[in-house]
């Protein structure tokens, strides 16, 4: 047994240091550690001033009110079954893995100043785990992977939630990437952010209409490998500021449904509207997207299905999606639009925005590999 081992080996038979803490002096520690069936027990790392590095598995189960801190986690940390744990970094940039399982708590992940990068996996049935970065850093990252199916998620500026009470705050964490499991995922998002990346599994990825995501010139992009529904109510706002250019949005599935507000605006004062995609095999197209500059060039929004027919309606029916003049003359008010067929396009009705309010100077540009005109 090692000496760490030997000492939480103690508290978990009832002994309990004068201050509850064991102290870890600076080093390399290459073994593994378990916390187990322990009520409670800080361990504080680098207690001689220089670093304490824990490079075997820390396994913490059926365990409260534990706390690891200033560490650096050469491993993966895996909590089980337990509550109430806090996992801290160091001053320095960290690395911190957790793997939650079972039922898990108030997990607290703090990856301390430096520029950290927190990864969850979560294998749990049920958990709350909370994510701050104390020393907000523009290299900070955050991932979170969920494995099982049918998770529910969240994302705010100072919230994650996976699992129906499972939250993490990304306060000053400057990307984010949401990759969910193979089910059928919801995800709310909210909140300010530099990069969002959300790839969703081989289910039903839907983007609620409570999300409400702020990135003032950054990039989102939401990405599905099955069924992608953002649901009307949305909003995903990267619009300049007020000297900015408009962001970037990406939406892209094999199927997608996009009833949500994008706005990609330029600054107040100067800048250009920014680029908006919408595409899928098959794209159900009744949002509303905003690329409008007050002083600079309109942005472009691309809308890219398999076949388009322009007439008289609006629907989708497999991977075809059916777009009226009228609804395109909408789109020209507030964007420069592209229309992109991947197989071809049809053109049974006169496009005319002559006489829009706010479409004058738009541009259209329809591309297919095959165009037929009967209007």
């Amino acid at each position: 047994i090692t000496p760490i081992q030997e000492a939480i080996n103690t508290v978990a038979g009832g002994l309990t240091p004068d201050d509850g803490t064991i102290y870890v002096e600076g080093g390399v520690y290459a073994e593994d550690i378990a916390v187990n069936n322990v009520a409670t027990l800080t361990l504080q790392g680098s207690a001689n001033g220089s670093p304490s590095t824990l490079n075997g598995l820390v396994n913490i189960l059926n365990s409260s009110n534990i706390t690891l801190r200033d560490f650096i986690f050469g491993h993966v940390v895996r909590v089980s079954d337990s509550s109430d744990v806090t996992l801290q970094g160091t001053p320095t940039n960290d690395s911190i893995t957790v793997t939650l399982q079972g039922n898990v708590l108030n997990l607290s992940v703090d990856g301390g100043a430096g520029s950290d990068a927190v990864t969850l996996n979560m294998e749990a049935s049920s958990a709350t785990a909370t994510v701050t970065d104390s020393g907000a850093s523009a290299g900070d990252s955050l991932t979170v992977n969920t494995t099982g199916a049918n998770d529910q998620v969240t994302v705010t500026a100072t919230t994650v939630s996976i699992g129906d009470t499972q939250t993490i705050n990304t306060s000053g964490i400057e990307s984010q990437t949401i990759n969910t499991g193979a089910g059928d995922d919801t995800l709310t998002l909210s909140g300010a952010v530099g990069v969002l990346d959300v790839n969703g599994g081989a289910g039903t990825t839907t983007i609620s209409a409570d999300t409400n995501v702020v990135s003032p010139g950054g990039q989102v992009s939401i990405e599905g490998d099955g069924a992608l529904i953002i649901e009307a109510g949305s909003v995903i706002d990267v619009s300049g500021a007020e000297n900015g250019n408009g962001g970037e949005v990406i939406i892209n599935s094999a199927a997608t449904q996009f009833d949500g507000t994008i706005l990609a605006r330029g600054g107040s004062q100067s800048g250009d509207g920014g680029f908006v995609e919408v595409s899928g095999r098959s794209v159900a197209f009744g949002g509303t997207v905003d690329t409008r500059a007050p002083n600079g060039a309109a942005g472009m929004l691309v809308i890219d299905p398999d076949t388009i027919n322009f007439g008289t309606t609006d629907s989708t029916v497999g991977t075809t999606q059916n777009v009226s003049a009228a609804t395109v003359v909408t789109q020209l008010a507030t964007s420069n639009v592209s229309y992109t067929a991947a197989v071809q396009m049809n053109v049974t009705s006169t496009i005319d925005a002559s006489a829009a309010s706010g479409a004058n100077g738009r541009s259209l540009t329809l591309t297919a590999p095959a165009i037929n005109l009967g209007a």
